[in-house]
C-alpha cells in the first residue's frame, strides 16, 4: 500500500493513456491486450499507476479515495476487454453509470459490472455481454439485436420496449426484470419459461 490514494482523475489519465497507446516503456495495444491474463484492467490501472510513479498493481478500495465515481471506474475497469473503455465517459461524478443513447454496437464488454446503469435507447446490436451484471439496470428502448447475454445477471432490470431480436439470453438471470414491450422473438431462451416471459408482457416466438 502506498500513501497516495487514487482518484478518479488518476483512473482516467490511465485511461487516456491507454487510448493514446501506453507510455514509451509500456505500450498498451487494443488489438491484443483482451488475450492477455488481466488484460484492460491492469493495463488502464497500471498506466494510472506508473504515471503517478507507483508500482502496478490491482488496488484495493482502501487504496482509493473512496468516492462513488472512483470505485465505479475500478469496477469498469475489472473486465479484461480493450471495449471498456468505451463506457468510461459515462461516469459521473456521484458514481452513477449514463449511457443513455450510447452507440456500443458489437462491443465486447464480457464481465462488465454494469448494475444500475442508464442505458436507455443504447445500441447494443451484436454487442457481448456475456456474464455481465446488469442488475437494476435500465435498458428501456434499447436495441440488443443478437447480443450475447449468456449468463448475464439482469436482475430488476428495465426492459420494457428494449429489442432483443435474436438475442442470446441462455443462462441469463432475468428474475424481477421489468420486460413489458421487450421483443424476444428469434432469441435463444433455453432454460426460460416462455410463457412467463409472455406473461409478463413480452413478444416471444
Amino acid at each position: 500500500m502506498t500513501d497516495h490514494l487514487l482518484t478518479a482523475a488518476d483512473l482516467r489519465r490511465g485511461v487516456e493513456l491507454a487510448r493514446a497507446g501506453g507510455l514509451p516503456d509500456h505500450p498498451y495495444d487494443q488489438a491484443t491486450v483482451g488475450d492477455s491474463e488481466c488484460g484492460t484492467a491492469c493495463c488502464a490501472v497500471g498506466l494510472a499507476q506508473l504515471a503517478l510513479g507507483l508500482e502496478p498493481h490491482w488496488p484495493a478500495e482502501a487504496e482509493t479515495d473512496g468516492q462513488p465515481e472512483t470505485l465505479r471506474l475500478l469496477r469498469l475497469l475489472m473486465s479484461q476487454r480493450p471495449d471498456i473503455l468505451r463506457l468510461v465517459d459515462g461516469v459521473r461524478p456521484d458514481g452513477s453509470l449514463d449511457l443513455v443513447g450510447a452507440s456500443l454496437a458489437g462491443a465486447h464488454i464480457a464481465r462488465a459490472r454494469l448494475d444500475d446503469a442508464r442505458l436507455d435507447r443504447a445500441s447494443l446490436v451484436g454487442a457481448h455481454l456475456g456474464d455481465a451484471r446488469l442488475d437494476g439496470a435500465s435498458l428501456v428502448g434499447a436495441s440488443l439485436y443478437g447480443a450475447v447475454l449468456v449468463g448475464a445477471s439482469l436482475v430488476g432490470a428495465r426492459l420494457d420496449r428494449a429489442s432483443l431480436v435474436g438475442a442470446s439470453l441462455v443462462g441469463a438471470s432475468l428474475v424481477g426484470a421489468h420486460l413489458g414491450g421487450a421483443d424476444l422473438r428469434g432469441a435463444t431462451l433455453d432454460g426460460h419459461d416462455v410463457a412467463d416471459l409472455r406473461a409478463r408482457g413480452a413478444l416471444v416466438d
